[in-house]
């Protein structure tokens, strides 16, 4: 993790620090790809991921807050993978939130995702 603080350090601080820069992360679900953008926020970079908002979605479709997301991903998958599902209404928003950062003057962006259905991103 040090190393790719650096890197990003680097480029958001020092190297291009006057450009804007979109940056993607994608990879197999737990590979630590928040935990990476969490820990240089403090640089000032803005954070897109549909995961998030999925995540805000599934917790106000539990019915027992014992409930875990791989529970309720076995329990409802039509509301969540289905036309019109959540997953899909997570990833529009997260889309509309990156590109309102585009067009404004936040310099610095990254986002993420586990790739499996983000294509389009």
């Amino acid at each position: 993790m040090n190393n790719l603080k650096s890197v990003y350090k680097y480029l958001f601080e020092n190297r291009l620090s006057n450009s804007k820069k979109l940056c993607t992360l994608f990879g197999p679900v737990a590979a630590g790809k928040s935990t990476l953008v969490n820990n240089i926020k403090y640089l000032g970079v803005k954070h897109s991921t549909p995961d998030d908002i999925l995540e805000l979605f599934l917790d106000k479709l539990k019915s027992d807050p014992s409930d875990t997301y791989t529970d309720m991903f076995n329990r409802h998958p039509d509301k969540i993978y289905g036309p019109g599902g959540l997953r899909n209404k997570s990833l529009d928003i997260a889309t509309k939130r990156l590109n309102t950062w585009t067009e404004s003057t936040t310099k610095h962006i990254m986002m993420d995702g586990t790739g499996a259905g983000y294509q389009d991103w």
